[in-house]
């Protein structure tokens, strides 16, 4: 495993060339398919190939999409406790608080921390509080 240390990067890219060149050719032949979703998903990929690849030549580049997942995570199981928004205005809203709580959270920062912050800072009318990763942040996720 190459993230284990057991072999180099550059062996792992040559390990992945077979891989890679039996994708290409099954993606070849499928978008040709006569089921335009098979043959639209092919093209689709074989338009994007070099991008799935990333990971393999750029150091810190996951080759999975478990950050992102992780991310909407909390979004996906709010929706299905709450059933949803009834209203754009209630969609606008929970939009922004997620991101808020998302953000706060990958920045090592308390969420109703910030949120008391910025309240206070309205309605004192003092400028908001920012999301912006400051270096106070930086160091409370090293922390």
């Amino acid at each position: 495993m190459y993230t284990g240390g057991d072999i180099t990067r550059s062996e792992l890219i040559q390990l992945s060339l077979p891989i890679r060149a039996r994708m290409n050719a099954c993606l070849q032949k499928y978008q040709a398919s006569e089921s335009a979703k098979v043959s639209k998903f092919a093209k689709n990929l074989l338009q994007c190939r070099q991008g799935l690849f990333t990971f393999l030549y750029h150091e810190g580049v996951e080759p999975t999409n478990n950050i992102a997942e992780q991310g909407v995570r909390p979004p996906v199981m709010w929706r299905r406790i709450c059933q949803g928004n009834k209203t754009d205005q209630g969609a606008r809203v929970t939009e922004r608080l997620l991101t808020v709580i998302q953000t706060c959270r990958m920045q090592g920062r308390d969420p109703i921390e910030f949120l008391t912050q910025a309240i206070r800072a309205y309605r004192k009318g003092l400028p908001a509080a920012s999301l912006l990763p400051t270096e106070e942040n930086q160091l409370k996720k090293a922390a």
